[in-house]
């Protein structure tokens, strides 16, 4: 209980000096102390419209997927107002307060176009992301996130609504046992 009471203390301070210096903004200090991650499990990777479901889930949830542990679970940063949303959610198979020691941030973003009708560079920007490669165009890309570019449920609700992306998704790491 002292080392929970006192990682709180030194935590609540540093969020003090961080205010007062300018390195943080107070929307950031609020998101520090309201949010909660979790792992989560997420069901299928087809989800609706032209979102996959891990994807999906920064919606429902108003989340930031954080990153990926290696079985593919998410570590996703949820607003307290929102856990309830994201626990009863019907695209979740687990949610689990335990976070694993090791795991990846998500940096890349996977999106289906219509050939004919490709994203532009300037239309990539807009979406705060970077291209990483075009495969046999007219199929699909690999984009990054840019720098300071977070994927929350506003970039994916960014996504969502652009008519050029016929689907997206992560691109994930995850460790195959052999």
């Amino acid at each position: 209980m002292f080392h929970i009471k006192t990682s709180r203390l030194i935590a609540a301070i540093l969020l003090v000096a961080g205010l007062s210096t300018g390195f943080i903004s107070a929307t950031q200090a609020q998101a520090t102390i309201t949010e909660t991650v979790f792992l989560v499990e997420v069901s299928g990777a087809r989800g609706q419209g032209n979102l996959s479901n891990t994807l999906r889930l920064a919606l429902e949830c108003d989340g930031i997927l954080k990153g990926v542990d290696n079985s593919g679970s998410l570590l996703v940063s949820v607003p307290t107002s929102k856990e309830q949303a994201l626990k009863q959610s019907k695209i979740v198979r687990s949610v689990n307060t335990s976070l694993p020691q090791t795991w990846d941030k998500i940096l890349h973003l996977t999106l289906s176009y219509n050939k004919n009708n490709p994203l532009t560079k300037a239309e990539l920007a807009a979406l705060g992301v970077e291209l990483v490669e075009d495969y046999a165009r007219g199929e699909f890309l690999t984009v990054r996130l840019s720098k300071g570019t977070v994927l929350d449920a506003a970039l994916v609700k960014k996504l969502e609504q652009n008519p050029k992306i016929r689907y997206a998704t992560v691109v994930m790491r995850i460790k195959a046992v052999p």
